[in-house]
């Protein structure tokens, strides 16, 4: 695909090498990139000859694209289809690429030994091509970076062998609202991570750090690794957004969050009741894939009768690595609290908004 590449920058390669120095620069600081060509009988259509090879300097040593290593090669191939696209200049040798002649390209597992910061430019250069009019990407991956449930036009195919059927999540389709898609937009910036529902066949939604800490703890404790998945949804308000998604995916989820007051100190209603009431009403819509789990008041009050102020996550920490933690009965719930959710024993589960109001 890189000599491909190579060759469809022939036409504008003045106009487009700044451009691409631009992108690779974000990935490999200081790299400069220049065109060597190599010119036999002069023909304008001929000018650029096969020999003809992109250089890249850094550290101060310029070297043919073909002999840097695997890593930056691939960095400078998205960062030209970054550049390809942002111009509107995709060609093909010397001619346009006509709108419309459809365009599909495959892609597979294009994160595969990539730094990070890279893997984010394939994103940006994949969704950047397939929005030019008359192309389509098809991708298959297991990063969860790659991800973006907020992008329009997009389709994400969850496929598994150890369940029935094939399952489609359309982002169209999802009817977000403002606020929600907004909400996914900085997640997907702030924590990526929070795909990761997508290659796990259960998933437990939580509000915050600390849930996040304990429950990732008992999974891996409990040898749960490849079945579950934690994801910090960072707040409440966002658990209901979730639900949507895996409503649609035919996922199966457990909604952990605190009960608060229907009431605040002031008298006013509290916006969080309102949020568990949304919680309920969307996992009635789950055909029962969706659990519901309260803690009352909250985490730490239900499982260690305790309501730290400040640095909360620290505080489970503490707790989680004691001596003692595996063997105090003070921590028998805790231990306990996935295989209860799992077996319908635990104490916050409830399945009726009457039975979260019976809380209050």
């Amino acid at each position: 695909m890189l000599k491909k590449l190579i060759k469809s920058l022939s036409g504008s390669i003045g106009q487009l090498s700044n451009k691409i120095e631009v992108e690779l620069n974000k990935l490999f600081q200081g790299a400069t990139v220049s065109f060597e060509t190599g010119v036999g009988k002069f023909k304008a259509e001929d000018a650029i000859k096969d020999g003809s090879k992109f250089f890249v300097k850094t550290s101060n040593h310029p070297s043919s694209l073909e002999h840097q290593g695997t890593g930056l090669k691939r960095a400078f191939l998205w960062s030209a289809v970054n550049a390809l696209c942002s111009e509107g200049m995709y060609k093909k040798g010397t001619k346009v690429i006509q709108d419309e002649t459809p365009k599909v390209l495959l892609i597979d597992e294009p994160e595969i030994n990539l730094h990070p910061s890279i893997i984010r430019a394939a994103r940006k250069a994949i969704y950047a091509l397939a929005d030019l009019e008359g192309w389509q990407v098809i991708c298959t991956t297991h990063s969860p970076v790659f991800i973006d449930l907020t992008q329009d036009h997009t389709t994400l195919i969850k496929v598994s062998n150890n369940q029935q059927g094939v399952f489609y999540f359309q982002t169209d389709k999802a009817h977000f609202s403002p606020d929600e898609r907004d909400n996914l937009k900085m997640l997907n910036r702030c924590c990526p991570t929070v795909n990761e529902f997508f290659f796990y066949p259960n998933a437990i939604l939580v509000e915050g750090d600390t849930e996040y800490l304990a429950y990732q703890y008992i999974i891996e404790k409990s040898g749960m690794e490849g079945s579950y998945c934690v994801i910090n949804c960072r707040g409440k308000a966002n658990i209901p957004t979730f639900i949507k998604i895996f409503n649609q995916f035919n996922a199966n989820a457990i909604a952990v969050h605190d009960l608060d007051t229907k009431l605040r100190k002031d008298g006013v209603a509290n916006a969080m009741w309102t949020i568990n009431i949304n919680i309920r009403a969307l996992a009635d819509s789950t055909n029962g894939r969706v659990k519901t789990v309260v803690h009352n008041p909250d985490f730490e009050g239900f499982y260690l009768n305790e309501s730290p102020t400040k640095d909360k996550p620290y505080n489970l920490f503490t707790h989680l690595t004691s001596n003692d933690f595996e063997t105090n009965a003070r921590y028998k719930e805790l231990r306990e609290s996935l295989s209860s959710i799992i077996d319908g024993t635990h104490k916050g589960l409830y399945n009726t908004q009457a039975e979260l109001d019976a809380m209050a």
